[in-house]
């Protein structure tokens, strides 16, 4: 999870899916998602077990090795950019940019990732057309 809100509650649904149908998973949240999302509600609704406090890149990268898809269930627009251009400065971009390496599927959320969101737009976000159709092109990348 990155610090993505809109979407926040949908991904979490369905990230708990995957857990009942029998999916190993290792969560990770972002700084920036542990000080916005409710981290105690995830707990609650995912376990501690799949939780995953691991902040070791070394550490990160032997779990991502044993995964066979990455998913993004809060996706910023900020770390879909970062991903489709190959930045590794944060552990979210990091772990995409490892993922696509490798040639692992990814499945990344839409809602907070788009900027073309009706969401979005109430709450300030103001880009012209042109701008939005760049931002929106790193999530198709």
């Amino acid at each position: 999870f990155t610090g993505a809100a809109l979407g926040f509650n949908q991904g979490l649904q369905s990230v708990k899916k995957m857990k009942e149908d029998g999916m190993e998973l290792s969560v990770f949240l972002t700084d920036r998602a542990c000080g916005m999302l409710p981290f105690a509600h995830m707990e609650e609704v995912l376990g501690s077990d799949v939780i995953k406090k691991e902040t070791d890149p070394v550490k990160i990268q032997a779990i991502m090795k044993k995964s066979d898809l990455f998913v993004i269930p809060a996706l910023t627009i900020n770390t879909a950019a970062k991903i489709a251009h190959g930045f590794t400065d944060s552990m979210a971009s990091a772990m995409g940019a490892y993922a696509l390496q490798k040639g692992r599927q990814i499945v990344a959320a839409r809602d907070g990732s788009c900027p073309f969101n009706k969401e979005r737009e109430q709450v300030g976000f103001l880009a012209n057309n042109a701008y939005r159709e760049m931002m929106s092109g790193n999530r198709n990348t």
